[in-house]
């Protein structure tokens, strides 16, 4: 989708200009946008599959399980591509330790994290508008059924009116009957 796209490359902006990998803001904005796939891989992951099968249903254990090993399984290929990409022999070298393992583990996190909560927002917003709607459709119904029924009011009134012309045998007794039926059956 649009909106799926366009995160990502405001994200990736963000992300360059915290980070700054290469050596001009285009370099570093192309390798953020290299590097993100790894974090909207594991963001995917953790919201098209671990929320609805895990969270969604309670497995609160199995989520964390899953979403720690989803994000370990992302950040050891994306070491080798911060490895393969960066330039500079000192931070190539910081790559393969257990603090810069940390960082990307960090740095995924958070993305998994954002993209979670933006979700869940925008689902909760989703919902709140059906609501709203299914509560303006129950309103609009309750309204045409009070609407269709027959007032007993009225019901009374007529047939006490029918039963005072048929007591005093009057011509306008048939015609009386035929409009009640006829609202009877319009109703």
């Amino acid at each position: 989708k649009l909106d799926h796209l366009v995160f990502w490359l405001v994200y990736a902006m963000v992300y360059s200009i915290i980070f700054p990998w290469g050596k001009n803001t285009f370099e570093s904005f192309i390798i953020s946008n290299g590097l993100l796939v790894f974090h909207a891989i594991a963001a995917y992951f953790n919201n098209d599959f671990l929320i609805p099968r895990f969270l969604l249903t309670r497995s609160y254990l199995l989520y964390l399980i899953s979403l720690v090993l989803g994000i370990l399984s992302v950040c050891f290929p994306l070491s080798i591509v911060v490895h393969m990409v960066i330039n500079n022999a000192g931070l190539q070298n910081l790559v393969w330790s257990d603090t810069f393992f940390l960082f990307l583990v960090i740095n995924v996190l958070f993305s998994v994290i954002l993209t979670m909560v933006l979700k869940l927002v925008k689902q909760w917003y989703k919902d709140q508008k059906t609501n709203t709607e299914l509560k303006q459709i129950q309103l609009q119904t309750e309204i045409k059924f009070l609407k269709s029924q027959i007032n007993p009011h009225f019901l009374f009134n007529s047939l006490n009116n029918l039963y005072a012309l048929t007591l005093s045998k009057s011509d306008l007794a048939p015609e009386v009957v035929l409009r009640l039926s006829n609202i009877l059956r319009y109703i």
